[in-house]
């Protein structure tokens, strides 16, 4: 987990280990307003042995959904998380939402709250934003969500499920009825649903609900430390991000490859689940589990550095919170596969794939608050289009071991004016090299010498 270094605190410059002292911030892309910035970084060792067949794992250019990581949880252990609500004068956090009677209110939750010591999402599972600001929660297959009335009301009711589908109109999944002051939902599909509670009694009522789960679950990860940071969140943007698996098991038990590729603005992540499939996309490649993989999110045109709005606050309470749902953006997802030949042991896990995942990114905030440093850009914005330029060129995706010299033989090859415009290929490279936008950020001497 990444922490704040005191020493750097009001520059919000992130430590993966809390013994490196060396400050870091990284090189911004392009922006007209007065800026701040901050270098994230997380480690998870995943150290548990993985069952035969496909894992995911997927990148997103947001902070509250940074990254999807499978997780098989072999020892079936249960995940429960708990709905948060800001009160209805945005002063406090609760726990239900208010239901007037003869009416219908579609549930607004700020995050779930983890109640178990299991804990696939973190502390916190953020939901979804659509355009109109509707809550989309994830839901494994065969979750249970439960909406109980508080105080025991037992005032009569109805639950609507929506299954998010990527458009604007929305039909009802599954319809869920109060029995006493309780009511289930149990998804058979996974994917991003939205709860709509009806009040057909004649008296107001207030209800809560959770989410739980005891089988694999794709674990959603939001950037480190973001609960810490609500309030300069409410204008920001990921300018680069990068996943890196590295796997750490004996190589003489290691079998398996990894599919690695680029989604299309649209396409959902969570139907990419399978090699297979995933090895249809143009543009996909193979890469040994052995070797690992890295990889980072390549822009897509400069709708890619929109400022994000997701955040609002009243006072010190968040009123509404998550991660956009807008079909506009691309994804990177690495699909991993377990191989037959794999050592296995006696309940049928593999030995020979676990890996450690390291995640990146560059966060730039727009900030008024005098407490924290700030900047004026030091690119111009020819220098941003042609770092777009530039990154088009590279492939998003590479082998641990390569991925340095194949990115920058990439630039050398595509851009012979390396000297002359390292700038451009400077801002270029902290798009694909978050970790090292420090050191690029000065390296025209670096660039030259590629």
């Amino acid at each position: 987990m990444a922490i704040c270094n005191p020493a750097s605190c009001t520059n919000l410059r992130f430590k993966s280990n809390p013994s490196n002292a060396d400050a870091t911030v990284a090189v911004q892309l392009h922006t007209y307003a007065t800026y701040k910035q901050a270098t994230l970084s997380a480690t998870h060792v995943y150290s548990a042995a993985q069952p035969l067949g496909t894992g995911t794992l997927a990148l997103f250019r947001d902070a509250f959904r940074a990254y999807v990581q499978y997780e098989c949880n072999p020892d079936s252990e249960t995940h429960t998380y708990n709905a948060s609500f800001p009160n209805n004068i945005g002063t406090a956090y609760v726990d239900t939402a208010y239901i007037n009677q003869k009416a219908t209110l579609s549930l607004a939750p700020n995050w779930l709250v983890a109640q178990t010591t299991f804990r696939p999402h973190g502390i916190n599972l953020y939901p979804g934003l659509d355009d109109a600001e509707y809550r989309w929660i994830w839901m494994d297959k065969a979750d249970v969500a439960t909406f109980t009335q508080a105080s025991a009301a037992n005032k009569t009711g109805w639950v609507y499920v929506y299954l998010w589908d990527g458009s604007a109109s929305q039909l009802v999944h599954a319809v869920a009825a109060f029995s006493g002051s309780v009511a289930t939902f149990t998804s058979t599909l996974m994917g991003y649903y939205n709860f709509e509670v009806e009040n057909t009694d004649s008296a107001d009522f207030m209800v809560g609900f959770s989410i739980s789960g005891a089988s694999e679950t794709y674990s959603h990860h939001p950037a480190p430390a973001v609960e810490d940071h609500f309030g300069i969140l409410t204008n920001y943007r990921l300018d680069a991000a990068s996943l890196m698996m590295s796997p750490v098991s004996n190589v003489t038990v290691m079998n398996g490859s990894i599919i690695a590729a680029w989604l299309s603005p649209g396409q959902a992540w969570y139907n990419y689940l399978d090699n297979k499939v995933t090895a249809t996309l143009m543009g996909a490649e193979r890469f040994d589990f052995k070797t690992g993989v890295y990889g980072f999110l390549k822009p897509h045109s400069e709708a890619d550095f929109t400022y994000l709005n997701n955040v609002s606050m009243v006072g010190s309470i968040v009123t509404k919170i998550g991660f956009s749902m807008s079909p506009h953006t691309r994804t990177t997802v690495f699909n991993y596969l377990v191989d037959a030949t794999t050592m296995q042991n006696t309940t049928n896990m593999a030995l020979g794939c676990e890996y450690v995942l390291t995640y990146i990114a560059n966060m730039e905030m727009v900030c008024n608050d005098q407490f924290h440093e700030q900047h004026l850009p030091s690119s111009s914005y020819s220098e941003f289009v042609g770092a777009l330029e530039a990154v088009s060129t590279v492939s998003p995706y590479h082998e641990n071991p390569l991925h340095w010299s194949d990115i920058t033989k990439a630039l050398r090859t595509g851009f012979g004016f390396v000297k002359k415009h390292a700038g451009t290929l400077g801002t270029a490279l902290s798009a694909m090299f978050p970790q090292f936008s420090p050191a690029i950020s000065a390296g025209a001497g670096l660039l030259g010498a590629l």
